[in-house]
């Protein structure tokens, strides 16, 4: 069983990440679809039924009533429906998001406190829960900090986009934004502080040795982010270029053309969404691996345990 409170140099947190993940995924992401497996399909069907319409009212308009006109129409006529169906995908959007956002540290945190993965789903939904209160609130602090923190990003992000070469340097950006929310997140769940403190704390913590965590999670970024485009691009564009050379011969059969290009779209659509909920994960895997590195070169946590457990033995 891997050791969370543990200091690590960049190589560590880079490999523990990848061992936690070989030694415990399956229970992990066995656990994760346990519990958010159904909203993600609900999600998966309603984008499916959206796109399904929409190609189907583009490929019927292809006359002399515009695509754009003809979906108009579509939305006056039918628009407590659509308002409802776009409601209810936002909805299932943003929950589907937040359990996602929460379920890695909860996970982890249970781990850090039990030793091992001797839990259940229903302990982790027990969790969630638990701290539904404090998430929330967690949410209304991170909306509120983050109006001053995204106007800072962005402007840093545009100054490195100008400057061309400093376009390398934008998944560091990204990895000191999550990392301090991640650590303020896992700090408010784990403690008695006030929200505020744990936000103050998790950047102190995410500057403490900067280019050591943030640098590995931006290489994180960096790296899920090419094998995800890599995965998505190959079989996006050999769909296009089937459908293009298709056309060539079959120039009157526009409805299956515009058919066949949504239905690419959406299999890339879900392809992209699984890798993105697959890739967020681990990114917070590393994440919390880096917070509780931190935390045991901060306030020596195991250290402490371990004294007190020699001290119990000798009694």
């Amino acid at each position: 069983m891997i050791q969370l409170y543990k200091k690590r140099e960049f190589g560590e947190l880079f490999s523990d990440t990848f061992t936690f993940i070989k030694q415990h995924g399956k229970h992990f992401y066995k656990n994760y679809f346990l519990i958010n497996g159904g909203f993600i399909l609900v999600l998966l069907v309603l984008a499916y039924f959206f796109v399904k319409v929409y190609s189907s009212l583009l490929a019927t308009s292809m006359g002399p009533v515009a695509p754009d006109a003809s979906v108009e129409n579509y939305v006056n006529d039918n628009g407590l429906l659509v308002f409802l169906f776009m409601f209810l995908f936002v909805i299932m959007a943003v929950f589907v998001g937040f359990i996602t956002y929460a379920y890695t540290p909860v996970y982890m945190l249970l781990y850090a406190k039990k030793g091992s993965n001797d839990f259940t789903a229903k302990d982790i939904v027990k969790v969630l829960k638990q701290q539904a209160g404090k998430l929330f609130i967690y949410v209304l602090a991170s909306m509120l900090i983050s109006m001053a923190v995204f106007l800072g990003a962005g402007i840093a992000i545009f100054i490195l986009f100008i400057t061309i070469i400093g376009i390398l340097l934008i998944p560091l950006v990204l990895a000191v934004i999550t990392l301090s929310y991640n650590n303020a997140l896992m700090e408010y769940l784990d403690s008695d502080k006030g929200i505020f403190d744990c936000f103050g704390y998790g950047f102190q913590l995410t500057f403490k040795r900067f280019w050591v965590n943030a640098g590995c999670v931006a290489l994180f970024y960096l790296m899920i982010q090419i094998i995800q485009s890599i995965v998505t691009l190959i079989p996006y564009l050999a769909g296009i270029f089937s459908i293009v050379t298709s056309s060539s011969s079959s120039l009157g059969n526009s409805e299956e053309n515009v058919a066949a290009v949504f239905t690419i779209m959406l299999i890339f659509y879900v392809l992209s969404f699984l890798l993105s909920l697959l890739g967020n994960t681990i990114i917070q895997i590393n994440q919390a691996i880096i917070y509780f590195s931190l935390k045991e070169e901060s306030e020596n946590i195991n250290t402490t345990s371990v004294i007190d457990q020699i001290g119990t033995t000798e009694d």
